[in-house]
């Protein structure tokens, strides 16, 4: 994860403008550039990952076993199961 990415912006900036980088996550390479990252947001190369839900499962069973943003657990699980 890039936690300050301040001059990755500035390079955007000044060597790709107009560009629209898509949000996302991505797989970099140790020896991957700021101009090869770049170019792959540029065209969106985001990993891409499956789920399988089980039908008749509920957001209780499957929202504890996954990554997700605390925002995002708390607007999935009733109140009721997040006290637990």
């Amino acid at each position: 994860m890039l936690h300050d990415a301040a001059w990755l912006r500035r390079y955007w900036q000044w060597q790709m403008e107009g560009a629209v980088l898509h949000v996302g996550e991505y797989q970099l390479q140790p020896e991957m550039t700021a101009a090869e990252l770049l170019h792959m947001m540029e065209r969106g190369e985001v990993l891409q990952r499956s789920v399988t839900l089980v039908e008749g499962g509920t957001s209780v069973r499957y929202v504890p076993h996954c990554e997700l943003p605390t925002s995002w657990s708390k607007a999935l699980m009733p109140s009721s199961a997040m006290q637990r």
